[in-house]
């Protein structure tokens, strides 16, 4: 095969192929890391089914318990709302760890980073993706359960905010979990008794009022979900609106938290590349 010149007088043995960058390529490449993330979460439906069902099955019993062995109607609709953010916490958290621990194990992660774009838009993209599906199935776990115990929640506009900041916070702590992905690879014990931390002190079930002092401080200051779900529980079911939130800490730190774990979030996994990249175990399982 013959040698051809490129734009620039370089010598190529790939006439007329050049890489692409700019905005254009950027957006390309973006779009379809959402589309190839979706496809694959799509091939795993089937057992996330199965796991709804268990989900949903966990809310009763977890109802049952509470009421002592009934289910109490006064007690539906806040658990209900504390199950759903949590899910989506929880979903949206394992799937980045599953997503950056399966490129590891199949030898693809060192891909990101020979393409022409940046690395950052593809991670982008998929954290894009795994949102999108945590959030489907956040609404399922919300819908199925409701429908079953006759649950009513007048919906309000006012608490997307809420429900906003749980997504950017969730987003960031997925970053801190992918960073560490990245330097210890097999971190999946870890990442259940992240879950477990946030389901006991995160106020999911019990309201904060009725914890430890202390549990309800390492709630609100570690987990995005804590604030989310006290401030939601208010907005829908006590009608207050978001100017006149009884919550402590208020919606100062409801606002700051998102903020704080995002940065934290991309700070940390960039430190963890680097380090990854200069150890040369960016791949290693």
């Amino acid at each position: 095969m013959g040698l051809a010149t490129d734009s620039v007088g370089r010598r190529t043995a790939w006439p007329g192929i050049e890489p692409r960058s700019g905005i254009a390529a950027s957006l390309t490449a973006f779009l379809n890391e959402v589309h190839k993330s979706l496809v694959h979460a799509w091939a795993a439906r089937k057992g996330m089914a199965l796991e709804m069902v268990l989900f949903v099955i966990f809310y009763f019993v977890m109802n049952m318990y509470m009421g002592r062995g009934e289910v109490r109607e006064e007690l539906l609709a806040p658990t209900l709302i504390g199950l759903t953010v949590i899910m989506f916490f929880h979903q949206q958290v394992n799937r980045v760890f599953w997503g950056v621990l399966g490129e590891i194990q199949t030898g693809t992660l060192e891909q990101l980073y020979l393409s022409p774009l940046p690395a950052a838009v593809l991670l982008l993209g998929r954290q894009v993706a795994t949102i999108l599906e945590s959030m489907v199935i956040a609404v399922a776990l919300y819908l199925v359960p409701a429908a079953l115990a006759g649950v009513r929640i007048a919906l309000d506009f006012q608490a997307l905010v809420p429900m906003a900041v749980v997504i950017a916070g969730s987003a960031g702590f997925s970053l801190v979990v992918a960073g560490l992905t990245l330097l210890f690879k097999r971190i999946e014990l870890l990442v259940e008794l992240i879950f477990g931390g946030a389901f006991i002190v995160g106020g999911v079930f019990l309201p904060l009022d009725q914890l430890p002092d202390w549990v309800a401080v390492a709630g609100r200051l570690l987990f995005p979900t804590t604030q989310g779900i006290e401030v939601m529980r208010e907005i829908l079911l006590e009608d207050h609106s978001l100017g006149a939130l009884q919550v402590d800490w208020g919606i100062g730190w409801l606002l700051l938290q998102p903020i704080a774990l995002l940065a934290a979030g991309a700070l940390f996994y960039g430190v963890s590349e680097r380090v990854a990249k200069r150890q040369g175990t960016l791949a290693r399982y």
